[in-house]
């Protein structure tokens, strides 16, 4: 009620409610934004290094652990009959010089490919001595255009021979590499030594100690002394792949990320508060009835807050129900 020696200030207390509903109003969408934004860079930093752990580890799945190097073929039969390891089979012959650059020439079965995580092989793996496979990039580099079947004349350091390419293996990255059967080596040399390439069955999940200690202690099985033995390091750092390292790199970001969204969130309340307090001194100063119009602001904003609640409530009822 209104006095006749009092001014009316109801317009004065709605100007103020409203402006007051508004400025909240933009100042929760900023806050809502902000959280959604900060919630989304934390998710989208543990879900990549998340990610990148598990790419690593399926990577791994499968690939050779080590190499044991210069085993004669008695070692050999040994290790490919024990039923506790994958084992690959290699004879590196040699460098064959192409001008500016060199075509590795080796041996090898289908359980190296399989270890090695090598792409299918376009045919299939040389069986004679008159069979080789080669890789796409040896064939891109020296511009031949030869297919699976077809009969190629190619230089293995004893002159230029005809062959049957028997299989074209598609890497690229100047893997020059030519492979030739176990056959083919044994007419080359009388008593070859070869490279194994070792893996633990139902090894997946173990740390790197505990496939040390088991390669090494089936070393000393095997008869092979341990300074044959090279292991993968390219393997090792996936299956390492620091997941204690990752998690404190998550949760620094995630760190960075919340206070930035609460120094954000306290400005935009800050700024408010400040404004709010502002605006009713100002008033106090020119009505001089500063507690009495702050109370009418007060609660003609929380009947005008609790009206706009209640009417949308009502509309989700109806829409619901």
């Amino acid at each position: 009620m209104t006095l006749p020696f009092e001014n009316d200030t109801n317009p004065i207390v709605k100007k103020i409610s409203k402006r007051n509903l508004k400025a909240d109003k933009s100042r929760n969408v900023l806050i809502v934004i902000t959280i959604a934004l900060a919630t989304c860079l934390i998710m989208a930093t543990a879900l990549y290094f998340l990610g990148s752990q598990r790419k690593s580890l399926n990577d791994a799945m499968g690939r050779y652990q080590a190499v044991i190097n210069d085993i004669d073929n008695d070692k050999i039969e040994k290790l490919v009959n024990d039923g506790r390891v994958d084992v690959g089979v290699s004879h590196l012959l040699g460098m064959v010089s192409y001008g500016d650059f060199k075509l590795t020439v080796r041996s090898m079965d289908k359980t190296l490919m399989d270890l090695a995580k090598y792409p299918d092989l376009q045919g299939k793996l040389p069986e004679t001595e008159k069979e080789v496979a080669i890789t796409k990039a040896f064939l891109e580099r020296t511009g031949l255009s030869k297919s699976v079947g077809d009969n190629i004349s190619i230089d293995l350091g004893d002159g230029k021979k005809e062959y049957n390419l028997c299989g074209i293996l598609p890497v690229d990255n100047s893997n020059y590499s030519l492979f030739v059967s176990q056959s083919y080596v044994a007419s080359k040399i009388s008593d070859p030594t070869y490279s194994a390439y070792v893996r633990l069955k139902g090894s997946d999940g173990w740390s790197k100690a505990a496939i040390q200690s088991e390669l090494l202690t089936l070393l000393n099985e095997w008869g092979i002394q341990q300074e044959n033995i090279q292991f993968s390091t390219y393997y090792f750092s996936l299956i390492e792949q620091r997941s204690s390292q990752y998690m404190l790199i998550i949760a620094f970001v995630c760190l960075i990320v919340t206070l930035a969204c609460t120094l954000v969130v306290y400005s935009l309340f800050y700024v408010s508060i400040v404004r709010k307090t502002n605006e009713y001194g100002k008033f106090q100063k020119i009505s001089g009835k500063c507690t009495k119009i702050i109370y009418r602001c007060i609660c003609n904003y929380l009947y005008t807050m609790c009206s706009l609640h209640w009417f949308r409530c009502y509309k989700m009822s109806s829409y619901l129900f």
